[in-house]
């Protein structure tokens, strides 16, 4: 300890997974070799920071995606009413989301578009996907695609596989819905159907209440909420701006 020429040590690693497993194991190291330095109260962890946003002429600091996604919801709060209909007392209501509903949802969902953008990469839009999605298990699916979409042909084969043809959305759509597509499917009806994203809606200000799918909210919301400037750190180099630092427990 007396040849010690600082009286601080801190670790500095990257605001990830690696970073995370580097400072784990500096922490191990020094409560092993060097326990004073610990005990003594003079070895820091310094967490970095996961987001820069500008807002207006300040800088703001975000050290995870929780606080980030926290900040975005107040954004979008502003502007729009979200939440999802349900009957109460044989009427339809709309049941507001709380903020903590909003910002849970921005976090869920984020996994559910990537799962839908790798599937509607299959010659088939994504909004029949979503569509299907949400009514997976009605025996009359067929029916409610044809009406849903009417310059679309679904045909069910003998087989069991639907096939479908026709335009939307400026693309052709060419493709058979068969058991492989369904078992892809799945995962993000299950999702659906598990947190209850059925008859989502968004109204802004006082205008009209619109029924949206979950990719369709989504992105809906977050064209708003996401700040114009932000930018996402990644390398030590780059966060070398704002560290929040705390002593390592010494009873670790």
């Amino acid at each position: 300890m007396s040849k010690l020429t600082h009286n601080q040590i801190i670790a500095m690693a990257d605001a990830d997974v690696d970073g995370a497993h580097i400072t784990s194991l500096l922490a191990v190291f020094f409560f092993k070799h060097m326990r004073p330095i610990i005990e003594n109260g003079m070895f820091y962890i310094a967490t970095a920071p996961l987001y820069e946003v500008k807002e207006n002429s300040n800088l703001l600091f975000f050290k995870n995606k929780f606080e980030y996604n926290n900040y975005i919801t107040d954004r979008i709060l502003k502007k729009y009413i979200v939440g999802k209909v349900i009957k109460k007392d044989d009427k339809t209501v709309l049941k507001k989301f709380t903020k903590e509903q909003v910002s849970d949802f921005i976090y869920k969902t984020e996994r559910y578009v990537i799962n839908l953008k790798n599937l509607s990469s299959k010659s088939i839009d994504k909004d029949i996907i979503e569509f299907i999605a949400n009514n997976i298990k009605r025996k009359d699916l067929v029916d409610k695609l044809n009406k849903q979409y009417k310059e679309v042909t679904f045909k069910k084969l003998k087989n069991g596989t639907i096939n479908v043809s026709g335009m939307y959305n400026n693309n052709y759509q060419s493709y058979d819905l068969d058991e492989e597509f369904f078992n892809d499917i799945k995962e993000i009806s299950d999702f659906i159907s598990d947190n209850k994203y059925n008859n989502l809606y968004y109204k802004i200000s006082d205008g009209k209440a619109k029924k949206v799918f979950i990719s369709e909210l989504r992105n809906e919301i977050l064209k708003y909420g996401t700040p114009k400037y932000r930018k996402r750190f990644k390398g030590l180099g780059k966060q070398s701006c704002v560290y929040d630092t705390f002593p390592l427990d010494k009873n670790m």
